[in-house]
């Protein structure tokens, strides 16, 4: 009879999990399309919005520009035509049309300008007017619509201030654009001085008219629409084949937990058959209690034993504690200790390196790590690449090929998955040659840029020598050998380098000198470069000679440098680098003078680039050792 109550029980129990399992699946479904939908009308609508910003925008912009062009029309036309005009005898008039030997005035030409453009028939037009016109221009000139009223007293208000709207023109969006048409000098003169002019009180600087611009928008607003139905497109259907997954997705959990459900029944009947025998044992147990009872004063006994062998225990932890405290002192005094030598070892590492600073070995290190960032590119592309391998998805072909193997013909001409095979070992074989292929090339580039090292490194080590020993070297070499230390760097930044080199004598100098000097100059000429926002970044290194001996000079198109900078730029510890010490251009400048020669700098101010200029003299000019130097590998 229990066991049939208890039957009852896990089919009731089965059927709420089997109801509470379908409506979960059915919101879920319901909840992810209505999320879909409202994400997407956001993201369209969004999207609609910054796309309207842009084209309006765009035309106040393309409004701007156009009348600037007008506006340097009629001053270039008033300065360069008018004025000879006059001197030469020309008449300058309204009504030129018919006259021989007569020019129309700069408002007149402005104003057949904007007909001419309004004749194309594109929308676009110009238009000047205000509200003191000539008497020949009483018909059409004025004030005559609502927006040219507004943008009158909005320019008088505010002259460098535009005035703009959106206005139906002829059934198209159009923007009007307005700007102040001010007096300047030689308009103030003709104006007040003209038989027929409407006001003779004009100043410098008032209002004369107002300059307006008419920008069609009606062909953006709709390239605005077909890519707003193009964008809708491309956001419903990768949303919708998605929504489509995960909706299979679920169906295909639900039906696991289903299968899950089903065990867990068969579970519960076990364990109701469990609690069955539990419950027999438990009678069982009862009968045995007396037993236990007359066990009891053995347990008595042994717990007389535990109570002993717990007070040993207690004695061991007690010394473990001391023992534990001790170690615990020991460990502090250890860290203290080991956080003192690191702050000894902080303090000697930034004094060796205070100490041992050298301007070539700092450049060479940078463009290292130039040459360094492009292989650990490579290397993470390399990682990238085989991580996303599907090499892995080969070999689960191969082992279902493997387990298939003894009906290999109607697994892959009758089975469902086996049809497929052939197309996806065709996708695998390709996407593998692919990755071959682009991990080829990222091993072809790493291996250039590991040479690029070596080479650096080779030039470094037969530069690091005991300086003192002059030599008859070739100032070309010299720069070659610079450029090529901060070549990484150079090609990073997208920096061009021209070469202007003399056909020069050789001169006896002190190679690693002048090497420091060089890559100092060309290092700072690369970080003034590469912070401009230009198409065209260019450093030109060049050297020629004269009688007073060799010179060198490092130009680019870089930040320049301020006058009040200019002085003070070789002192000891001047820098305007947010990282920098200060120490380079100083080095190098008693560099250049331990040479007998000179450093100096030319800028034309900020935004005009610098051209350093080194001077070496042909012969030596302080006689030293000429003792052999020692190099280092």
């Amino acid at each position: 009879m229990n066991s049939d109550h208890s039957n009852v029980a896990i089919s009731r129990r089965s059927r709420i999990i089997d109801f509470v399992t379908s409506s979960l699946r059915e919101r879920t479904v319901l909840v992810l399309l209505v999320l879909f939908g409202g994400a997407a009308a956001v993201i369209l609508w969004q999207h609609s919005r910054i796309q309207s910003s842009q084209i309006q925008a765009s035309a106040i912009r393309d409004a701007a520009r156009y009348t600037d062009v007008i506006r340097e029309f009629r001053t270039l036309y008033s300065s360069e035509v008018v004025s000879k005009a006059q001197l030469s005898g020309i008449e300058v008039s309204h009504d030129y049309e018919g006259k021989p030997g007569t020019i129309p005035l700069p408002a007149t030409l402005s104003m057949e300008l904007g007909n001419r453009i309004a004749s194309t028939g594109s929308g676009g037009e110009t238009r000047l007017y205000s509200p003191y016109p000539f008497p020949w221009r009483t018909k059409s000139g004025g004030l005559q619509s609502g927006f040219a009223k507004d943008a009158w007293e909005s320019l008088n208000r505010n002259p460098d201030q535009p005035y703009w709207r959106i206005e139906d023109i002829d059934g198209r969006a159009s923007l009007r654009y307005a700007t102040a048409d001010l007096m300047c000098e030689n308009c103030v003169k003709c104006h007040n001085s003209h038989a027929d002019t409407p006001r003779n009180d004009w100043q410098l600087g008032d209002v004369r008219g107002v300059l307006e611009v008419i920008t069609p928008l009606h062909q953006a607003v709709a390239e605005s629409e077909a890519s707003r139905r193009s964008f809708a497109l491309l956001l419903f259907v990768p949303g919708l084949i998605a929504v489509a997954l995960i909706i299979t997705r679920l169906r295909v959990a639900s039906d696991t937990q289903a299968a899950s459900n089903h065990e867990l029944q068969s579970e519960n009947v076990q364990r109701l058959q469990a609690e069955a025998d539990l419950q027999r044992l438990t009678k069982s147990l009862k009968q045995r209690a007396d037993e236990l009872q007359r066990s009891r004063m053995a347990a008595l006994n042994m717990m007389r034993d535990a109570e002993r062998s717990e007070s040993l225990q207690r004695a061991h932890a007690e010394d473990l504690s001391r023992a534990n405290s001790q170690l615990e002192t020991e460990i502090a005094e250890r860290q203290q200790a080991e956080k003192d030598r690191e702050h000894i070892q902080q303090r000697l590492v930034e004094t060796s390196r205070q100490a041992g600073m050298a301007e070539v070995a700092t450049g060479v290190l940078h463009n290292v790590g130039n040459v360094l960032n492009s292989v650990n590119v490579s290397a993470n592309v390399l990682q990238e690449t085989l991580r996303g391998s599907r090499v892995e998805m080969l070999a689960k072909a191969s082992q279902e090929l493997f387990r298939h193997q003894d009906g290999l013909a109607d697994f892959v001409t009758t089975d469902i998955r086996g049809r497929h095979f052939p197309d996806l070992l065709n996708q695998l074989t390709a996407s593998l040659q692919g990755e071959r292929d682009k991990q080829m090339k990222e091993l072809h580039s790493l291996v250039e840029n590991i040479e690029h090292i070596k080479h650096i490194v080779s030039m470094q080590q037969s530069l690091a020598c005991v300086s003192g020993a002059t030599e008859l070297l070739n100032v070309v070499d010299l720069l070659n050998d610079a450029r090529k230390i901060n070549d990484a760097g150079l090609n990073r930044h997208g920096i061009n380098v021209v070469c202007e080199f003399d056909d020069l004598p050789p001169v006896h100098t002190e190679r690693h000198k002048v090497l420091q000097i060089l890559i100092n100059l060309i290092g700072n000429a690369k970080g003034a470069t590469s912070v401009m926002d230009q198409p065209s970044r260019t450093i030109t290194l060049s050297a020629s000679g004269d009688d007073d001996g060799i010179r060198v000079q490092v130009r680019d198109n870089g930040i320049g440098i301020p006058a009040e900078n200019l002085s003070r730029i070789f002192t000891h510890g001047f820098t305007t680098k947010k990282d920098g010490h200060g120490f380079g251009l100083h080095s190098s400048a008693l560099a250049a003078q331990e040479l007998g020669g000179s450093l100096s700098v030319h800028s034309d101010g900020p935004g005009t680039g610098a051209t350093f200029t080194l001077r070496l003299p042909l012969e030596q000019l302080a006689s030293r050792s000429a003792a052999e130097t020692a190099c280092t590998a």
